[in-house]
């Protein structure tokens, strides 16, 4: 018969083997203080939400003072109470022209944290459905603003218009132009493009499959919430062929013109300019007052496209030029570019304009032998065209040395 005693604790560790355990060094490094201090359950949060926090709190008092202002009262930002939330967000909806989505995924959000950080409590169910009624009459209200500025994506066409339209002697059209088709070929956020060093142009060398092409190596470093990113995407393009779609062209002309650098000399550039900003520190805004000025010269609508526009563009002109690819093909390859969850919401936000705009109604309830029947009937009416329209005689052709039609024929 066996007895089963309990197991016994490990001996205690001897005094070399304690230094080996990762426990036994963290334990080390903190103070006393330090230690005690871990007990307590303190959130964390991403750099990006601390400043979108920061900012939701400068517009929740920038509306509690006009409250004090208009109705002499003094309401305290937290706890929050469901009036005040309500007011607040259907302030923002329907005089703000914040979208409803914007105002529940980000504000919202925010204002929650808020409260708990200064409370230690969740808010109550009745701040939430405060919060939720709003959204929705902002939703729902028919005498809601619908700005939509700056949301509209630009895809690869809107984009070769804008630079097509700028005018040749303009002194940043090349830094521009870059600038446009790199956060188009990348889905990449403002943020990212202003992070982006010379140093980390990262190598360049011949297409494997395109005679004349070449290939070119850019890390991204910084994203939305996260600066370690290390995010290297390779672009292809031709470095001395214009094309107004081509980013390779316009970086190598940018680089030459404004820092005297050329990417073929890429191994030879001095450490010193490394850490010079690719676009000259320029920052977000001023980004995005760049692109929507440039194009509302083309013949955009005014503020109709922002920095953003770029990374939605991505997406719709992947979906575009898909060709035989599955959807669920275009979603895997646009999210390991963009930096998107595959098939997250922040992702399919842009599916379905995209998918509007290329999908022709009127063919998807006709068969494949509807189409070749209306494809045979397209070329019997050409063919007989061409068989009813009479030969030209010589006379009737223009000499190409002398275009000039001869007035005595």
């Amino acid at each position: 018969m066996y007895s089963i005693s309990p197991p016994n604790p490990s001996p205690p560790l001897g005094e070399s083997e304690a230094p080996t355990l990762k426990i036994s060094r963290a334990i080390a490094r903190l103070s006393d203080a330090e230690f005690l201090a871990l007990e307590r359950d303190i959130p964390q949060y991403a750099a990006s939400t601390l400043a979108s926090d920061k900012w939701v709190r400068r517009i929740y008092c920038r509306f509690l003072m006009e409250v004090l202002v208009k109705k002499k009262e003094h309401i305290p930002p937290f706890p929050l109470q469901p009036k005040i939330v309500g007011w607040f967000i259907r302030l923002l909806g329907f005089g703000g022209e914040y979208s409803p989505e914007s105002i529940a995924s980000t504000i919202s959000a925010s204002l929650k944290r808020q409260h708990f950080a200064h409370t230690g409590e969740e808010v109550t169910e009745d701040i939430r459905k405060a919060m939720r009624r709003a959204v929705r009459q902002v939703r729902v209200h028919s005498n809601r603003k619908h700005a939509g500025t700056g949301k509209s994506p630009a895809n690869i066409f809107d984009v070769q218009r804008i630079i097509e339209m700028t005018p040749i002697g303009k002194p940043q059209r090349d830094a521009e132009a870059t600038l446009w088709l790199l956060g188009l070929y990348s889905g990449s956020r403002a943020i990212t493009l202003r992070h982006v060093l010379l140093g980390d142009i990262q190598k360049i060398g011949p297409s494997e499959l395109l005679s004349g092409y070449h290939i070119v190596h850019i890390n991204f470093r910084v994203s939305k919430g996260k600066s370690n990113l290390d995010h290297s995407l390779p672009f292809e393009g031709r470095l001395d062929v214009e094309g107004s779609h081509d980013v390779v062209y316009y970086l190598n002309r940018y680089l030459r013109r404004h820092f005297s650098l050329s990417l073929l000399d890429l191994h030879n550039w001095p450490n010193s300019v490394k850490s010079l900003p690719l676009f000259q520190g320029w920052k977000e805004d001023a980004m995005s007052s760049r692109l929507r000025r440039s194009a509302t010269q083309a013949g955009f609508p005014d503020r109709f496209f922002s920095m953003h526009s770029l990374r939605s563009g991505f997406l719709c002109s992947s979906i575009m030029f898909a060709g035989g690819k599955t959807q669920q093909a275009v979603l895997e390859q646009t999210a390991f570019i963009a930096v998107w969850a595959v098939g997250g919401q922040a992702q399919m936000r842009y599916v379905k304009p995209a998918l509007c705009r290329t999908i022709v109604t009127t063919r998807m309830f006709q068969t494949p032998e509807i189409l070749k029947l209306q494809a045979a009937a397209v070329s019997c009416a050409k063919e007989s065209t061409t068989i009813s329209t009479p030969p030209k005689s010589s006379d009737d052709f223009f000499d190409e040395a002398n275009p000039n039609p001869n007035p005595n024929r």
